[in-house]
């Protein structure tokens, strides 16, 4: 196990700031061992500089505790660690911090072998905590854990703190150096006379999961070119720039922002002479969010002469270009893509029966992965796409297409390869080709290739006579043909001999850890985790980029920290590699692409064809980026003698060799990109999708204005959305268009908050010949699933031990009282939360009420249209009330039942819709109870059903009405946590426990719904009892009915927190989460869905 580069902030807690070079600082150390080594090839163990402190070398099992000072947090603190876990499956992290009342909370933990990367959490310390402290659990002898270089940063723990619209005074933490506030008091300026300091920088941030930064900028006159620049391991990168005037409307700028970066800035460069006083840069409206951008439109596949694509949203495939063996999959080897006619909607879509989550093409052939698995091929063997057979129950997760030789990573992590085998490629030990005999060798027959019992593949690709694969770790292992030695440092092909895989195969050395892998023809290249590429073998168009013809890696001389990385200018490094027989592109961290090797055709886009990469002095600086205009490019791909790319307008452009049908998709058969003025606005963008609004929508309203002017929404299937931002609110197009559907002559574009709503259609495009809206184009979102997305707005205040009630029929949850104690907050409010509206509204009923309380249970009867509330408790007084809060009249009326139970607080009620009762089980008075009953609404009686096991309160319960059974889950009896499952079933008045497999720790203070759909019940919350230690549980946990067993769900979401309310959403298939408390008394509000809401495109 290994730990490294830990960063706390506010400058209170300076103190732990140590980078172990010298010693420990003031930490207390324990059993740790302060060490320093240096690996193979000659790099430091530590993360960063030569020491840093180990866990292990014992044989029996320990535990290691380093513990911080004694720590002031007035606030709350960003804290950063960078870790390894290496050994068996016991191996353990773990983050706690020390409480006012001195307890250990558990805020972090990591078990099991995490491999030899050095990984990074991003965690936040809690105001108020005291002390930290990191402990290691070591179960085998084989276990270890490492510490190093420990730092105190005054840092933004959340990203989104740094969004700023720049009103009034308010900078939001930013540094303005000489920009300028213009007369508007909301932007921000600068002028060519103060270039020399213009310098807009962001306080430090974390980021934790994947984040974006969108801002607009303007522009007067004729600046010269600002850039967004971010700080990440030291120094500054370029990540986003433009140069020049944009003329005089804003320009938005979408971004991903990296995962190591630490600090943003926009910086002016020097302007031309020719600048006059009134030129300038503005920006306006800087926000940084963890929401997900819409998934990327379509996904490209490049082949030899033909190319796919697959669009995101609906899964469908469109390929063009030229294939002698029917690559195309439309049962003809005529190529499409040289005529205009051909392209567009008249390009058909490949039938492949299934949505396609991913296609990849070789010379002749490409493969489909389905979403079901499955694994569809077509070209040189079949006509139209056809099953490949690879197994029983065997389903695909990713595919890479060969020569002639194809490979599959499976969704179980095994690895397939079948096809022409004559150079060992498909890692079988042998030259046996596998599958173009008829079925005997697939199947169940093909065997998974041994690559070694700890290498997990994460990537693969295949070139000509070679394969590579990437593993989880970073580690790279290539086989086969080793004629150009692709293989690097390899003496001979390996794969084709027994003995020659799994351990035998020891994996390449690449001086760094590796994070993308491309492989073609008889050269390969690889993305370092710093950002370097590096590329080897074969070299005769100087396709390994080093000023060179040289074959490079041809012995292990070469390899390792002899290797030297591709030239790619001052300050650029490469987000992801492509590569093709005779040229390599990278796209760079500011989306910029550059590519090398072989011009034939333009195939560089340099307007010649001149090779480049095959002498001195033509890398570097001096490798000029591909002339894309302002387009940031997403993809790319490479052919044999064409280049295509995906590009953030969501257009797909090619150049290089048009011949001989088609290759570019311009509806021409002319090359593009060997003669000037072809590329940049001249670049012409292949016609493939055309999505339009005319299928989708039921209609059109205007929202939050008047009868004239307002915010556009579009209906969906019963659901009303808003079109996402993009400019929208610019195109004067879109207005006519709209104001016409709405039954006006025309429009103009307004700017509207339209808050939190749905977002139904994005990247609207409209020209100025649509009569309606439905005829403009539109990528539209998929909506990500099994994920937690945010949905906070004004509302109840921060508080736990409330209830809500869902209410089907107007999709709104009721909430109901709760408290604040620390900061004498006691509650009896009712709010109505509207999932259609996105809004919480407080309900005033009037009459008599439930007063005050906390700790009491609601249900809804959607027979009656109203809410049950029963029990609770304040300030030590317990009631045995019920309420019933009628819908159709906002009125509350107490029933006066026969014989109700004992008053209680924190029991479980859950509402059986069948007999349309009410099912009450323990709770405390303050003793616990374990008693359980049962309300008829329709006699309004009460009756004692059998008694439960354990008694208890502070559990979570729901109801299965298929077996008409309670679920009764964890509690806290008064002097420990419960961990066990209960059943109840109301035929037989019995109670079991049940024994699944994986329970959660024990736990009290949870929540939980039942998911009818998947049989599974959701539990969200509470303080969980780790051996010992204490800790607000962040995870979301399924337990399915029907396999008796617990999953954990994406942890990417909420933080962790007892007493928070959780209801169901059963027609979106959807949890919403309210409140709760960890150490901070909390008024987010969070929806996880957990099936498919898909939007068209």
């Amino acid at each position: 196990m290994a730990v490294d580069e830990f960063s706390v902030g506010p400058a209170e807690s300076a103190a732990l700031s140590c980078d172990f070079e010298l010693d420990v600082c003031s930490w207390e150390f324990g059993s740790w061992q302060r060490v320093s080594g240096r690996d193979a090839a000659g790099q430091p163990l530590a993360n960063d500089g030569d020491w840093h402190l180990e866990a292990g070398g014992t044989s029996q099992p320990a535990i290691f505790v380093l513990e911080s000072p004694v720590i002031l947090t007035s606030n709350a603190v960003a804290f950063t660690l960078a870790y390894r876990i290496i050994g068996s499956e016991g191996a353990k992290l773990e983050l706690q911090h020390k409480t006012e009342n001195s307890t250990w909370i558990r805020l972090f933990v990591q078990a099991g072998h995490q491999g030899h990367r050095w990984q990074h959490a991003a965690i936040n310390i809690p105001q108020g905590s005291t002390a930290l402290r990191i402990t290691a659990t070591t179960a085998m002898a084989e276990d270890s854990v490492f510490v190093d270089s420990l730092y105190a940063l005054d840092m933004v723990p959340e990203v989104e703190n740094l969004s700023c619209r720049f009103t009034g005074a308010d900078l939001c933490g930013w540094t303005t150096g000489t920009w300028r506030r213009d007369s508007n008091d909301y932007v921000f300026y600068i002028h060519h006379q103060d270039v020399g300091q213009a310098k807009l920088t962001s306080r430090p941030f974390l980021v934790q999961g994947p984040s974006y930064v969108e801002f607009w900028y303007g522009t007067s006159g004729h600046p010269g070119t600002l850039t967004l620049e971010f700080l990440m391991r030291g120094r500054w990168w370029r990540l986003w720039s433009q140069t020049g005037p944009h003329g005089d409307q804003w320009n938005e700028a979408k971004l991903s922002v990296p995962e190591q970066a630490r600090q943003f800035r926009f910086r002016t460069s020097e302007w031309p002479t020719s600048t006059n006083s009134a030129s300038a840069f503005y920006l306006w409206s800087i926000t940084l969010s963890k929401t997900p951008a819409s998934r990327s439109y379509l996904t490209l596949a490049v082949g030899g002469n033909h190319n796919c694509a697959v669009l995101s949203s609906t899964g469908q495939v469109k390929c063009w270009g030229f294939s002698s063996y029917l690559g195309l999959g439309l049962s003809t080897s005529a190529g499409v893509g040289d005529d205009p006619d051909e392209m567009g909607v008249n390009l058909p879509i490949v039938d492949l029966g299934e949505r396609v989550e991913q296609v990849t093409c070789d010379n002749f052939d490409c493969c489909a992965v389905l979403a079901d698995g499955a694994l569809k091929c077509w070209g040189s063997e079949s006509a139209l796409p056809s099953l490949v057979d690879l197994g029983t129950g065997v389903k695909v997760r990713q595919v890479s297409n060969g020569y002639q030789h194809r490979c599959a990573l499976l969704q179980d992590g095994a690895v397939k390869c079948w096809g022409w085998n004559d150079n060992g490629q498909l890692g079988l030990g042998d030259s046996q080709t596998r599958g173009r005999g008829g079925d005997s060798d697939m199947g169940d027959n093909l065997p998974a290739i041994d690559l070694g019992a700890d290498f997990t593949v994460s990537q693969l690709t295949a070139g000509i006579f070679h394969t590579c694969a990437l593993s989880s770790d970073g580690e790279v292992k290539c086989w086969g043909g080793n004629q150009y030695s692709q293989l690097g440092g390899s003496a001979g092909n390996i794969g084709d001999q027994p003995g020659t895989m799994g351990t035998s195969l020891a994996p390449m050395e690449l001086g760094s850890k590796a994070t993308y892998i491309a492989a073609a023809g008889g050269h390969s290249c690889a993305v370092l985790e710093s950002g370097a590429a590096v590329c080897w073998g074969a070299n005769w168009n100087g396709q390994l980029g080093l000023g060179s013809t040289q074959a490079f890696g041809q012995n292990s001389s070469e390899m390792g920290a002899n290797m030297p990385h591709v030239p790619l200018g001052t300050g650029m490094f490469a987000k992801s590699v492509s590569v093709s027989p005779y040229h390599s592109c990278a796209i760079l961290q500011d989306a910029s692409l550059k590519c090398w090797g072989s011009g034939a055709y333009g195939t560089l886009g340099q307007g010649s064809t001149d090779d480049l990469g095959d002498e001195p002095n033509e890398m570097g600086d001096n490798l000029r980026p591909i002339n894309i205009g302002s387009l940031r490019v997403l993809q790319v791909g490479v052919g044999g003698w064409h280049t295509c790319a995906l590009f953030d307008d969501d257009s797909t452009r090619c150049w290089g060799r048009s011949a001989p049908r088609g290759t570019l998709g311009t509806g021409s058969g002319d090359n593009v990109g060997d003669g000037a003025n072809e590329m940049g606005s001249n670049l012409v963008a292949a016609d493939l999708f055309r999505p339009t609004l005319r299928e989708q929508v039921d209609g059109f309203r205007l929202r939050g204005g008047d009868e004239r002017q307002g915010w556009l929404e579009l209906s969906q299937n019963g659901t009303w959305g808003v079109i996402c931002d993009d400019a929208w609110f610019q195109s004067t197009a879109a207005a006519e268009a709209a104001c016409r559907d709405l039954g006006m002559a025309g429009g103009t574009p307004l700017s509207f908050d339209a808050g939190s709503a749905p977002i139904l259609a994005d990247g609207m495009k409209c020209s100025e010949g649509e009569v309606t809206l439905r005829d403009c184009t539109f990528r539209g979102v998929q909506c990500e699933l099994d994920t937690w997305s945010s949905f906070t707005a004004p509302g109840p205040s921060g508080r736990q031990d409330h209830t809500m009630a869902w209410d089907s029929v107007s999709q709104s949850a009721l909430l109901l009282g709760g408290h604040a104690s620390s900061q004498f907050l006691h509650f009896s409010d009712l709010w109505q939360y509207r999932w259609p509206l996105r809004r919480w509204t407080q309900l005033h009923p009037q009459g008599s009420a439930p007063t005050t309380r906390s700790g009491h249970s609601a249900v809804f009867d959607a027979h009656s249209k109203s809410m049950l509330v029963f029990a609770g408790g304040h300030l030590g007084n317990f009631y045995n009330e019920l309420w019933q809060f009628l819908m159709s009249s906002t009125a509350w009326q107490q029933l006066a039942s026969v014989l109700p139970p004992a008053p209680r607080a924190k029991h479980s009620a859950v509402w059986d819709a069948k007999r349309q009762g009410m099912v009450v089980f323990g709770g405390h008075n303050p003793l616990a109870l374990g008693d359980l009953s049962h309300y008829d609404m329709r006699r309004n009686t009460w009756s004692s059903l059998a008694a439960g096991p354990v008694a208890r309160s502070g559990h979570a319960a729901v109801w299965e009405p298929v077996t008409a059974s309670l679920l009764v889950c964890g509690g806290w009896t008064g002097t420990e946590y419960l961990q066990d499952l209960q059943l109840y079933n109301w035929w037989s008045n019995t109670w079991k426990e049940l024994e699944p497999v994986g329970s959660p720790w024990p736990r009290a203070g949870h929540a939980a719904v039942w998911d009818e759909a998947s049989m599974s019940m959701l539990v969200f919350g509470g303080v969980e009892d780790s051996n010992g230690t204490l800790n607000y549980d962040p995870v979301l946990h399924f337990y399915n009915f029907l396999a008796n067993s617990w999953t954990e769900a994406n942890r990417s979401g909420p933080t962790g927190r007892t007493d928070p309310s959780v209801v169901w959403d059963s027609s979106t298939q959807a949890l919403l989460a309210f409140g709760g408390f960890n150490s901070s008394y909390l008024d987010d509000l969070w929806r996880y869905v957990t099936s498919p809401l898909e939007l068209p495109l």
